[in-house]
């Protein structure tokens, strides 16, 4: 049975990094329940302009990502997650999955906003 996202925050609380946009045990349970696999630092560090991209104009601007970021986009897309539309020469549109927008969020304040309370 999976543990829930509070059990796993209670859990990470001490190992927890004061670090931010880390790739804690809580991500990783996280993404290996939702992708099937550990997130990788650079998809971790995509997170957070995926996130601004889908609350803003929801274009993605090739001059912004590399091919490696390209890559794991069109990878996340053959997986139904999102979908990348051609738009103005490089630039794409981008429409999200709900699940895969909830996977981002929690990730996002699993590993940027969560902190362990000091006692």
């Amino acid at each position: 049975m999976s543990k829930t996202t509070m059990e796993l925050y209670q859990e990470d609380a001490l190992e927890r990094s004061p670090g931010r946009g880390m790739l804690t045990p809580s991500v990783q349970a996280v993404s290996k329940e939702f992708l099937g696999k550990e997130l990788t630092i650079r998809q971790l560090r995509l997170f957070p302009y995926l996130y601004f991209t889908m609350v803003d104009d929801q274009i993605i601007e090739s001059k912004r990502i590399n091919g490696e970021e390209m890559a794991t986009l069109e990878a996340w897309e053959d997986e139904n997650y999102l979908l990348l539309a051609p738009h103005n020469q490089n630039i794409r549109i981008v429409e999200m999955s709900f699940r895969f927008w909830s996977f981002i969020s929690e990730v996002l304040f699993l590993s940027y906003v969560y902190r362990e309370k000091k006692v």
